[in-house]
């Protein structure tokens, strides 16, 4: 990396060229990723696609690379079945307290709360990822098209996942300290 300073005056500096060296490092296994599931997706609109569709399409979105996520339930009928023994009905998933208690039963870190609607022009889908410690809206993201093909549909649940996984990068940190040419990274 080469800097140039000017100042006011037109004075300029041109200090020695720093070298940036990058040293890959492997990705932490499964187990230390963040731990998620995926609710019933609801759906605000008669689509005639089963949910049960829409949720493995987002299954196999966030299952290609990159990784962020390893989800501890990846069955929609039993994660039906936990809502009805919580006597949690589908209008209530919207709610982060009640994404805090269905996290605390499955061991989840987060809960991802999907809604699908559909206008006259196109369909789209929100996925929410909430944090079930705090409660807090960890990532949000939104997509929408007009053509209502299935195949369509794979992909925008393709991108809606693209979409979170920039909001969640594997390896977050700050400069630390400079030292001569270099500078430490904690990560």
């Amino acid at each position: 990396v080469t800097v140039k300073a000017i100042d006011a005056n037109g004075n300029t500096s041109v200090p020695p060229p720093v070298k940036i060296t990058r040293k890959p490092f492997d990705l932490p296994e499964s187990g230390s990723r963040y731990t998620v599931a995926l609710l019933p997706v609801k759906t605000l609109a008669e689509w005639g696609i089963p949910t049960e569709i829409i949720y493995s399409l987002f299954l196999k979105a966030f299952d290609e690379e990159p990784k962020r996520f390893h989800f501890v339930e990846r069955d929609q009928a039993r994660l039906e079945e936990i809502l009805r023994e919580q006597k949690i009905s589908t209008t209530e998933l919207i709610s982060p307290d009640t994404a805090i208690k269905i996290g605390k039963i499955i061991a989840a870190d987060g809960i991802f709360l999907g809604t699908v609607d559909e206008d006259v022009s196109g369909r789209g889908i929100t996925l929410r990822l909430v944090d079930t410690e705090t409660g807090r809206i960890r990532a949000s993201a939104r997509v929408y098209a007009e053509d209502k093909s299935v195949k369509n549909l794979e992909w925008l649940v393709y991108g809606l996942s693209l979409k979170i996984k920039r909001q969640l990068p594997v390896v977050q940190g700050s400069v630390i300290r400079v030292s001569g040419r270099g500078f430490y990274v904690n990560a």
